[in-house]
């Protein structure tokens, strides 16, 4: 029997470690993109979170043949024009700590009544030949009066 091999395409250890969590119970071996010879960063020029996770992905499969998943996520504020959006961990800058945006965001939105918004997540799995495979939800939410909890 050929060795399932899937490449998660992301530097970032939590969306690693979750990807192995999900996808090595079912017969896969999950590698890491860092373990595979380094290429050009992936800009994500996508105006969609589905654009997106197909460009990361993508990347790998084209430069290695082999199957890739990446996702791409973020939050759509309605009160904000559905922002930051697509620009969610780029938005303040890439190495803004998410306490400072989250600051920002409760700042923006102090004398705003409606709320509401939406945790958006796409996932895309792309294999040599194939045509890439997206799946993608959104769970919708409020943004709190404050900040409170850890991590984002």
């Amino acid at each position: 029997m050929k060795e399932k091999v899937i490449v998660v395409a992301s530097g970032n250890a939590g969306k690693i470690r979750e990807f192995k969590e999900i996808l090595e119970p079912l017969g896969y071996t999950v590698k890491a993109q860092s373990e595979l010879p380094p290429i050009e960063e992936v800009e994500e020029t996508g105006t969609t979170f589905h654009d997106n996770a197909i460009l990361k992905a993508q990347a790998i499969t084209d430069a290695f043949g082999i199957m890739a998943v990446s996702d791409d996520s973020g939050l759509e504020i309605d009160a904000l024009d559905r922002k930051p959006g697509v620009y969610s961990a780029r938005w303040l800058g890439h190495d803004t700590p998410y306490d400072v945006k989250n600051a920002q965001v409760l700042d923006m939105l102090k004398d705003v009544k409606d709320r509401t918004c939406r945790y958006v997540c796409a996932i895309a799995v792309t294999r040599p030949g194939n045509k890439p495979v997206v799946f993608e939800d959104s769970v919708e939410c409020v943004v709190a009066l404050e900040a409170r909890g850890t991590n984002g």
